[in-house]
């Protein structure tokens, strides 16, 4: 266990008025400084690791913050209060008195005050006064020591020099007492209440172990019952969710064949009415199934029929004639090549997009794998850039390659464009002319 003269630095707050000192030409710095010399002595310290504060520059005329004495007050140990009338009407020094008190509270001490009476102050003597005077009560209960006898010593005098000696004493058995700083105390406060707790812990834990053998029991009986209910009420459960699984699936069968009946009764209409306005003339088949745009354009499953493959080529055609327009329109209105071109970019790459997608789903109705679209739009162009960059001393190689690609075009455009789909389903999905 420490104590407070085992800190590091040890700094002690004198307490006085500026006028006293000046009054007695000094004496009270001198008093001061035998006090420092005779501590700094008995504690075996130096100047280095410790002093007594003293403000050497004014108290009375309001000139010392209050920061100032706050941040002295927070370093110090001990108190040296010097009480004279002045002091003890002084409102600095009562700011100094109490912002110690609240550093000696804080240290969990009340022995670190020691009063020096230098000048004979009225109602010290009459407890009825000093009680109820905000600085006199304080040092009423303190022991203060009695220097009128000495104040008109020189401070080199023997008899004021044991006096010092003396009062000095006090203030290093006073340091010298064990203390526990606020964490230790805060730790030894735990140490304690822990002890106490888990006392009662103890204590209580016996009777809570019974409490829990009657409440286990209770719960396993309670359980055993809730158990019992539950399944029987997951069995009620499961046959009500396969009774209405199966009015489910019976009202969806129903609907499915209300729709296709709808549908073909729709279809026969306008049927009819083509044959109708036609003048008689047997109406073109069907060319499948309704089918939305976004499927049509970004999907590549499923199938569609040749009626379908064109609208979306018009679309695919329409759209890279846009990107064209796009990019023109850009150079035409001052933007860089370089804008220019990824503009017209950014829209033919939906054209692409939806190119691709449609062939691939006609190729399904072809019952043919989408990968054929590398040979039948891909090879061709290939084959052409190849040609526009040949040498001309290959010219008549050059024009069979190329009328090869001409070929392989025109095969795509009949694959696609004019030859029926697989009839019936396939292993790419329905026949879209199913309906017809």
């Amino acid at each position: 266990m420490s104590s407070l003269a085992d800190f590091p630095e040890v700094t002690g707050f004198f307490s006085y008025s500026r006028d006293d000192d000046e009054a007695f030409m000094g004496a009270l710095s001198a008093l001061r400084d035998g006090i420092q010399r005779e501590l700094s002595a008995q504690l075996g310290r130096s100047r280095h690791d410790f002093r007594v504060w003293q403000d050497q520059q004014a108290i009375a005329p309001g000139t010392l913050w209050e920061s100032e004495i706050k941040g002295a007050v927070a370093q110090s140990t001990f108190f040296i209060p010097i009480v004279t009338p002045r002091a003890v009407n002084s409102k600095y020094c009562g700011f100094e008195f109490n912002a110690f008190l609240e550093r000696e509270r804080a240290l969990g001490r009340s022995d670190l005050v020691f009063p020096i009476l230098y000048i004979s102050v009225a109602g010290l003597d009459d407890e009825a006064i000093w009680r109820n005077h905000p600085v006199l009560s304080i040092i009423g209960q303190r022991q203060y020591v009695d220097w009128r006898p000495f104040r008109h010593e020189d401070i080199r005098a023997p008899a004021v020099r044991q006096e010092i000696e003396r009062f000095c004493s006090k203030i290093v058995a006073a340091l010298s007492r064990p203390w526990l700083s606020p964490e230790e105390r805060r730790r030894e406060d735990e140490r304690a209440a822990a002890a106490a707790a888990a006392q009662a812990a103890r204590s209580a834990e016996e009777a809570a172990r019974r409490q829990r053998e009657i409440e286990e029991r209770r719960l396993a009986a309670e359980a055993t019952r809730q158990r019992a209910a539950e399944d029987a009420a997951r069995r009620r459960a499961a046959e009500e969710a396969q009774r209405d699984e199966r009015e489910r699936q019976a009202a969806d069968r129903r609907r499915a064949d209300d729709e296709a009946r709808r549908r073909k009764a729709e279809e026969e209409g306008r049927r009819r009415a083509e044959a109708k306005a036609s003048g008689g003339a047997p109406a073109l088949a069907p060319l499948g199934p309704k089918v939305d745009v976004r499927a049509l354009l970004m999907s590549f499953e499923g199938r569609i029929g040749r009626a379908m493959f064109w609208q979306g080529t018009i679309f695919s055609v329409m759209t890279a004639m846009l990107a064209i327009a796009v990019s023109a329109l850009a150079r035409a209105i001052g933007f860089a090549s370089e804008v220019a071109i990824v503009l017209g970019a950014i829209v033919f790459i939906p054209s692409l997009f939806a190119s691709i997608a449609v062939g691939i789903k006609r190729l399904h109705d072809r019952n043919k794998s989408g990968w054929w679209l590398v040979v039948l739009y891909v090879v061709p162009n290939v084959i052409s850039l190849g040609v526009i960059g040949a040498n001309e001393g290959i010219a008549v190689l050059s024009l069979i390659i190329l009328l090869a690609s001409y070929a392989i075009s025109i095969w795509a455009l009949v694959e696609l464009g004019f030859l029926r789909g697989t009839a019936g389903p396939n292993r790419y999905g329905e026949d879209p002319l199913a309906n017809a």
